[in-house]
């Protein structure tokens, strides 16, 4: 029987949150993409705006 990915995408994000956080070296700031993960949160925001008003 296959497992689908629902059943495997939790534990695969744990292990690898698990992963970074045991190797620091791992953990480089990157202000570009911290950027651009600002302008999507704020994009997403404003399209759940939109749509529920």
């Amino acid at each position: 029987m296959s497992v689908g990915l629902n059943e495997k995408l939790p534990e695969s994000v744990r292990m690898t949150v698990e992963y970074i956080m045991a190797h620091p070296e791992l953990q480089v700031e990157d202000p570009d993409f911290d950027a651009w993960c600002d302008k999507v949160i704020h994009a997403v925001e404003d399209a759940k705006k939109a749509v529920l008003a």
